[in-house]
């Protein structure tokens, strides 16, 4: 059998057995889409949260043994390691003079069986003085339900890096110009 006859047969059994959707459902589904989105969001911020605060009792209770956390830069964190470093930023936002605020946004949650994918948009803000020190990034999320509450398997963030809101040195760039910005820069607030 040629690949592509394989293809076609995998394709047709693969929408033979998909599920269908009656004409009233997707009303229904999408008031469950929206409710789901809704306690995701919560559970998203829960775990920031607690993250933030140290609070590795909270953060423990929202994951699976197992559970990975992929950094923007990155590299993975799971198990005792990553508890720890939870509980470290409790000492952090103890000598923190400003604690993060976050707002979860654009959350769109799937489920499938038992297993709930999810993606958001988090702001994180420092409020210094008059200033607001932003960032942003996207994260997907795996959950799957245990008992009454789901819970976190994996989790993996994108930072999104832009200039935006800064005003443009100069028109045309020149050595002056670019030495304005030359410097050392603090990606974290401390």
């Amino acid at each position: 059998m040629t690949m592509t006859r394989v293809l076609h047969v995998a394709a047709f059994v693969a929408l033979a057995g998909a599920p269908r959707v009656a004409a009233g459902q997707s009303e229904s589904a999408s008031v469950q889409s929206a409710a789901l989105a809704e306690e995701v969001r919560l559970l998203i911020e829960a775990r920031l949260t607690s993250f933030a605060k140290g609070d590795s009792a909270a953060f423990h209770r929202m994951i699976v043994p197992g559970f990975v956390h992929v950094y923007d830069s990155g590299w993975p964190g799971s198990g005792p390691k990553l508890l720890q470093y939870v509980a470290r930023q409790r000492s952090d936002s103890a000598n923190a003079k400003v604690a993060p605020v976050y707002t979860v946004t654009e959350v769109q949650a799937r489920r499938e069986g038992q297993v709930l994918l999810a993606h958001a948009l988090v702001t994180q803000q420092f409020h210094v003085g008059t200033r607001t020190l932003a960032s942003q990034w996207r994260e997907t999320n795996a959950l799957i339900r245990s008992r009454d509450h789901w819970l976190f398997v994996q989790h993996s963030e994108t930072p999104i890096v832009a200039l935006g809101g800064y005003p443009v040195a100069a028109p045309v760039p020149d050595s002056a110009s670019l030495a304005a910005f030359v410097g050392d820069y603090e990606w974290w607030p401390g």
